[in-house]
This record gives structure tokens, C-alpha cells and sequence, in this order.
């Protein structure tokens, strides 16, 4: 809506029609310097089609505000799980007890109470079977219409 006011005050010709096909403007800095396109567009932190749609708005429908197509649908993550501590604690805790069962460790190293266990798994396991391993156990666990996390968020945990 700012813009839109800015926009209305620098147009050039007072008598606008909203069906005008060109607009002209005056931009301005302080209402007594007279700036250049570019120079407005990196003031005011927008991009050049930005602007356009804006000028284009502005002449078919006045000073309304701008309402957009995505308004009254539903969210998309709507369904998305939150991973808070404890989920990512359950993640953990599956992937450790995964290593035991399926995990060959690290040969020649040892292990003081300050370094970690490291654990391998064996070549035939990739990040997509271990994730099918978790979501087999956590349905059977959880029940099946619970909503499980996506492989992108088990994976980044």
C-alpha cells in the first residue's frame, strides 16, 4: 500500500483513467530530489517485476489491497510433524539400536570414554532402507494412521 501511494504521487499526468494502457512517473526521494528507476528500486527493496505488478494492480483496481490466489486454501504443511527434543530423541534412539543390530564397527581403533563409538553399516544399506526400516517400526509401534516425518527431516536428524 505504500508503494501504491508513492506511485499515485509521482504519475505525471493528474488525470489517470483505470483502463490507461502506459503510466508515467516522476520518482522521487524526499519530495524535492528526482531519482532514477533503479535508484527507487534499490530505496524501496523491490525488484523491477515487483513493481510492474504493482503498477499493474494499481491501474485496474485503484488503491484495494492486493488479494492472492493462495487465499483460503489450506497450508501445505499443514500435515507436517514438528520434530521437537523427544522425537528427535526416538530418532536417535532407533538409529542407535539400528547400528547394534546391522552395524559392523570401526577394526583397529581404540576406544576411550571420551571418543565415540564409530559403526558402519555394510554397503547394502543406504539412507532410503534405513528409512524404510524406521517407518516399518514406527507404524507398527504408533499405529498406522499416525503421520510419519518425511526422509528429507530423517535423514537431516
Amino acid at each position: 500500500m505504500v508503494i501504491k501511494g508513492q506511485l499515485l504521487a509521482f504519475q505525471k499526468d493528474e488525470n489517470i483513467t483505470i483502463n490507461k494502457k502506459y503510466s508515467h512517473y516522476n520518482f522521487r526521494f524526499n519530495d524535492n530530489l528526482s531519482i532514477c528507476h533503479p535508484i527507487y528500486l534499490a530505496l524501496v527493496g523491490v525488484s523491477r517485476k515487483y513493481l510492474d505488478n504493482i503498477k499493474g494492480h494499481l491501474q485496474q483496481h485503484g488503491l484495494e489491497e492486493c488479494i492472492y490466489r493462495n487465499i483460503g486454501k489450506t497450508p501445505k504443511n499443514m500435515n507436517h510433524i514438528k520434530v521437537n527434543y523427544d522425537l528427535a530423541y526416538k530418532i536417535l534412539d532407533f538409529l542407535k539400536n539400528y547400528a547394534t543390530i546391522h552395524g559392523i564397527p570401526l577394526p583397529g581403533r581404540k576406544f576411550t570414554k571420551f571418543t565415540m563409538l564409530v559403526v558402519f553399516l555394510p554397503t547394502s544399506f543406504s539412507y532410503s532402507s534405513v528409512y524404510r526400516d524406521y517407518v516399518q517400526a514406527y507404524k507398527h509401534e504408533y499405529e498406522n494412521e499416525t503421520h510419519v516425518i518425511s526422509k528429507n527431516t530423517f535423514i537431516n536428524v
